[in-house]
């Protein structure tokens, strides 16, 4: 049959497969020579890498991590503290009654709030020698020289006597004004769970009172330690139970930020034992101390947390760290077990007739696929770091590091461990003490350890059925040896009198077996050895050990099968047959059948491998490629697609503050009192006048006046902005009315006059806090020009109860809207409204990041995975995991946040981990049978990708268990549904796919040749 020509994209990608292939080939003897000298230097490299993870630079402000940069908030917010000066640092208090929904407005409550003032007011804290009190550290109003505070106090000008005499409580928050300054008081400062009965305040659920203290850099440190002292008081603030308290500080942000991540610690020391601990059942073989794996364990989890180390003190020096990193080594160790798992695994499906470095390089060359993987998850943590989420960013920048540099330690310091396990092996050594020689009773290989009397009974039936290929002389031969073997247990190889025989054989045979069990590549018939010198190894059947020969048999015979096989279908002719014939000396001694046999040869025998590999090649393989049942798996994850997509369009946005922090913080019971009570009465905004608004000008009042009703008619607000301006000309009308000073606009003729008389508008009772609170800001240069005279101006406003995602964005976009189309320059103002904003954009970032990485999936899988067919398979597969993990949010109700956000754009890479090697198998597995070559594919790496999810679910699940934080429960659970969709896949809707559109087998080597 003619073979159809290859086009020139299939030369270059089968060229640059068997490349790769001949590179890790090359690599491996490299370490293979010098395994204890690479170990060495890695473990020195870790650690001179992994100092300087001590000094990096931490960042966890919530609005210098979670929130957009660049946005249009936080422009707003630089400008704002520009002018205004940075936020203060409040101490917030809010209180509600127990059991919830009781009257708060009661003397009870008031007596602890009094408390708290009390402590905070006569509170000493040392600092650098000195005593700092209150008013050391806290905001001083200009014109009053007294401390910024608000809160339920304010009706009583914060005067405990004057709440003991004005004691209707009621009667007071009704007047809604100072008693003694007359200023006008918004109940939302105070007041949260507010009940009406004809437009009067009838029932109150919860008060609040905070403190303002300087933000100053100059005073951080001194502020920082104040607030640790009032934190210590409050924990064990004794306050009566029929009461609920929660506060806050300007540090208590970012210590419990810091607490829930230092909660994560003993969740990875405990999920990577875990995985060490499965990782180490599963590479053992309890049936076999030879070719178990246990030590390989402990050095596989070590290889891969001395690399993340390295990552994480390579990347301190120009990446900063954020709480959310701190899930990062789990994420690697699950990436690097599952390599571990595909790379054990091929070594032990290698034939033992190989030496120990042959073994090791047709490991390594079957398990190209981890470089791929590498590339990709790589290239999916960088495409998030274009993201405009810091903490994303610096995220996604420490997890592309840790992919390549664990890869490096993967294929240096484990790779080195292998060389020595497999000359372990070779070497008859013990799995867990290899200083120590197993006895010959325990010589059970893989390949051998079938070898009873039902063994011999093959071979018997073999040389009598085919003289041509076993002569007489092996009948005697073997039948000898069987004679022997009746003599001693089915499980031995070699009577004791035999193994003493091989310790007394002449100094020649000694010098073969040393030879035979180094590293050597071989090469038609010879062996390679490291001083570069050819031995021929068509040596007498004595010197070839036994297992060695009988393994060499199988190899021969498994050839003879092949060719019988291919001349009844007529794919072979006489002469190619007897050019190929194995002669009965290389069956005798083994000596040229590593140069005779094919790449399968090497291949451990079926009946020989474990059960669960036979169990998949032979039942589970052959039942998912039988046509109706790939007919019904592709309908049911059309289905699931379908159902997804569906339920993708309802997926919430935005992070929760509250999520961030641990369950039993102090933080928890703020915001739940906040929310439940206070966030429902309204947010306070601020319309803002920048700099350079004509106020004295028909023009700026116009546009000031427009726009300020604009936004007062709002339906987002409660239409009581506190309008200086409006005042301010009610004033002057009501000052200069009937006189030539205003002209007929409302305006003073001279302009000057507008800027002279705001003292006296502000001397005013009524309109004195708009100067007090630094409504209007007054230019203190007299040369100012007149747009200038005043610095800026602000207009409180309340909003109502914008607690609902959904109104809380159309909300900020409508408010916007009107202040960027006035003519003067101004905009809306709240302080976390920054948290808003990243419901804007977290969607599309998100959609952005996962194009990327698609993108960068196809064009890296279109080149290891040799044809453009298996590329957009892969591609397809992706797509449909990661549109069952946007319906699986939103059926648990998981908002799209960062850490959503992260996990997403993670899944392409981790996906991919569950299916790239399965499809890699595929390719370089020959056949003619796209089913059978599935079914190979599945047995050969199907345990290994199952078993490389199920110790990622087992160490991840401390993080769940053991979680402090909503923050990281949301990461498991959606951690857990990316290895499920992950595995369903992978190991059902894949291997559907490449049997059904998968291409034919590309044969490089043969068409090189």
């Amino acid at each position: 049959m003619e073979k159809k020509k290859l086009n020139c994209w299939l030369r270059f990608t089968t060229k640059f497969d068997k490349s790769v292939q001949d590179k890790f080939t090359k690599w491996t003897a490299f370490v293979s020579r010098h395994p204890k000298k690479i170990i060495t230097i890695m473990f020195i490299l870790s650690i001179g890498l992994g100092i300087g993870f001590l000094n990096k630079k931490v960042e966890n402000d919530l609005d210098k991590t979670y929130v957009p940069q660049d946005s249009v908030s936080m422009r707003d917010l630089d400008w704002w503290s520009d002018v205004w000066g940075s936020p203060p640092r409040y101490l917030y208090f809010l209180l509600e009654t127990e059991p919830t929904g009781n009257n708060a407005l009661v003397k009870g409550a008031f007596d602890i709030l009094w408390e708290i003032d009390s402590f905070l007011r006569n509170l000493k804290v040392e600092f650098n020698g000195n005593q700092i009190g209150f008013e050391d550290v806290c905001i001083m109003n200009p014109i009053t020289k007294a401390c910024v505070e608000w809160g339920v106090f304010a009706y009583w000008n914060f005067n405990r006597t004057l709440m003991d005499i004005y004691n209707d409580y009621y009667g007071v928050v009704n007047g809604g004004i100072d008693i003694i300054t007359g200023e006008r008081l918004p109940y939302e400062n105070a007041l949260g769970g507010v009940e009406r009965n004809n437009g009067n305040i009838t029932f109150v659920k919860g008060i609040r009172t905070y403190y303002a203290l300087s933000n100053a850099p100059e005073e951080k440190e001194k502020c920082l330690a104040f607030e640790k002292k009032i934190l210590d008081w409050l924990a064990d603030f004794d306050y009566s139970s029929s009461f609920a308290i929660g506060y806050t500080t300007g540090r208590s942000i970012d210590d419990e930020i810091g607490r829930s991540t230092g909660s994560t610690l003993g969740s990875v020391a405990i999920g990577y034992t875990i995985m060490l601990i499965v990782l180490g059942i599963t590479l053992g073989k309890i049936t076999s101390l030879l070719h178990s794996h246990f030590l390989m364990a402990p050095i596989g989890v070590l290889s891969v947390g001395l690399g993340i180390i390295s990552a994480f003190g390579t990347g301190s020096y120009f990446i900063t760290w954020c709480n959310i990193c701190s899930i990062l080594p789990f994420l690697i160790l699950a990436v690097g077990v599952d390599n571990i798992y595909i790379i054990i695994n091929n070594l032990d499906r290698i034939s033992s007739i190989l030496s120990p470095l042959e073994r090791c390089q047709k490991a390594l060359s079957r398990s190209t696929s981890i470089l791929m993987t590498a590339i990709i998850d790589t290239l999916a943590f960088l495409s998030g770091t274009v993201t405009k989420f810091p903490a994303i960013k610096w995220f996604c920048a420490y997890g592309a590091l840790c992919i390549s540099i664990v890869f490096i330690f993967q294929m240096t310091m484990f790779l080195s461990f292998l060389t020595m396990e497999a000359k372990r092996i070779r070497k008859r050594k013990h799995c867990l003490f290899p200083c120590y020689r197993l006895k010959e009773k325990f010589w059970i290989d893989v390949d051998t350890e079938k070898e009873s009397e039902t063994e011999i009974e093959m071979i018997e039936k073999e040389k009598t059925t085919d003289n041509e290929f076993i002569t007489e002389k092996e009948k005697t031969t073997d039948n000898e040896f069987k004679t022997e073997k009746e003599k001693t247990t089915d499980n031995e190889f070699q009577t004791d009198q035999e193994f003493q025989t091989e310790k007394e054989t002449t100094e020649s045979e000694q010098e073969f077996k040393k030879e035979i069990f180094k590293e050597t590549e071989s090469t038609n018939g010879v062996s390679l050895i490291d001083n570069n010198e050819f031995i021929d190894l068509d040596l007498e059947e004595s010197s070839v050990p036994h297992h060695i020969r009988m393994q060499q048999q199988k190899a021969a015979r498994k050839k003879k099968q092949r060719e019988q096989k291919l001349k009844k279908q007529g794919k072979i002719n006489e002469k190619d047959e007897t050019q190929s014939t194995i002669s009965k000396k290389s069956i005798d001694s083994g000596s040229t059948i590593i140069a005779e046999i094919e790449e399968e040869d090497y291949d451990v025998d079926f009946e020989d491998l474990p059960f669960l590999p036979r169990f998949i090649e032979k039942y589970y393989g052959p039942f998912i490629t039988k046509k109706n049942i790939k007919i019904l798996i592709v309908i049911i994850f059309t289905i699931m697609f379908g159902v997804s997509i569906y339920l993708s369009t309802h997926i919430r946005e935005g992070l929760i503050r509250k999520d961030v922090f641990p369950d039993d913080s102090h933080l928890q019971d703020f915001y739940r009192i906040r929310e439940r009570y206070f966030d429902p009465e309204g947010r306070d905004y601020y319309l803002v006048f920048e700099t350079g608004t004509p106020y004295h000008t028909l023009y700026g009042k116009n546009a000031v006046l427009e726009t300020a009703s604009k936004i007062n008619e709002s339906k987002w607000l409660k239409h009581n902005i506190e309008n200086w301006y409006l005042d301010y000309l009610l004033y002057l009308q009501a000052a200069y009315n009937g006189t030539s000073y205003l002209d007929e606009n409302g305006l003073p003729q001279d302009p000057i006059n507008f800027y002279v008389n705001l003292t006296n508008f502000f001397s005013q009772r009524q309109y004195m806090h708009y100067l007090l609170k630094q409504h209007v800001l007054i230019n203190p240069n007299q040369s100012a020009p007149l747009d200038q005279k005043i610095i800026a101006s602000r207009m409180p406003i309340y909003s109502i109860d914008l607690s609902d995602t959904q109104k809380d964005v159309e909300s900020m976009l409508d408010l916007r809207e009107i202040t960027e189309s006035s003519q003067v320059d101004c905009y809306m103002f709240y302080y976390f409204l920054f948290l808003t904003e990243q419901y804007v954009v977290i969607k599309q970032q998100t959609f952005q990041s996962i194009g990327l990485a698609l993108v960068g999936l196809f064009v890296v899988t279109i080149i290891f995975l040799v044809h453009y067919r298996i590329a957009f398979i892969i591609l397809i597969t992706i797509a449909f995991i990661d549109i069952d993990l946007f319906a699986y949010m939103t059926l648990l109700h998981i908002r799209l946040d960062v850490v959503a956000y992260i996990v997403l754009v993670m899944s392409i890479g981790f996906s991919l981990d569950y299916s790239a090697h399965l499809s890699h198998y595929f390719v370089i597995t020959p056949g003619r049978n796209n089913n059978k070559r599935v079914i190979k594919s599945l047995s050969v790496m199907g345990l290994s990708v199952f078993f490389g999810a199920f110790s990622t679910f087992l160490g991840v699940l401390p993080v769940l268990v053991f979680a402090n934080s909503n923050f990281f429960r949301t990461f498991t659970k959606l951690f857990y549904g990316t290895i499920l969709f992950a595995i369903l896949h992978g190991l059902l809707f894949l291997p559907v796919l490449l049997s059904t559109f998968g291409p034919k087998y590309i044969d490089s080597h043969k068409r090189k040749k």
